[in-house]
């Protein structure tokens, strides 16, 4: 298993960049890549690394972030309308996402997951067929920064206490 794993800190300058291995406490990224994997991986017809790739330029595709700044909707812990985000996602994709929550800052609830389906050619973006049972968010949602403050002061220094967006590429 370490074979693959090493080939993807090869692809895109750096998996890390863009496939996130933010967690508390921190860890090396291989246990969440092997999960994403197991999970989804082995059924999509494609080899571990292509798989891998193919995930990052989706993701490079759907500009989340982009789609919804351009709503206006940004990470500063104001609320937003649900109908909103998935509206700006599917301006941008033109599929409906799938969103969940959880408990957040001031008694609210915080944007955490964004679902998106692929067809088979990994390269297209389509209305998921089932969306997981756990996705549940209320009308209105935090949507909260992420600081590197946030984390232990061993991970903050992994990251050169920049900020960084749970969806977002780290700028040099």
């Amino acid at each position: 298993m370490r074979r693959w794993i090493d080939q993807l800190d090869k692809i895109e300058n750096n998996i890390n960049h863009y496939w996130s291995k933010l967690k508390c406490p921190p860890t090396d990224g291989v246990n969440a890549w092997k999960s994403a994997w197991d999970s989804y991986g082995v059924c999509s017809g494609l080899k571990q690394l292509d798989y891998f790739k193919a995930a990052l330029n989706l993701r490079k595709q759907a500009d989340l972030l982009g789609a919804l700044a351009d709503q206006g909707i940004l990470p500063d812990y104001k609320l937003y309308s649900t109908a909103k985000i998935k509206s700006a996602v599917t301006a941008k994709l033109g599929v409906e996402p799938g969103l969940q929550c959880r408990d957040g800052p001031f008694g609210k609830k915080q944007l955490y997951q964004v679902y998106l389906c692929v067809d088979t050619d990994a390269k297209t973006f389509i209305k998921c067929p089932k969306l997981p049972a756990t996705l549940s968010c209320p009308a209105s949602v935090v949507f909260h920064p992420f600081y590197t403050w946030m984390l232990n002061s061993t991970a903050a220094a992994a990251f050169d206490s920049k900020i960084v967006l749970p969806t977002q590429t780290m700028l040099n």
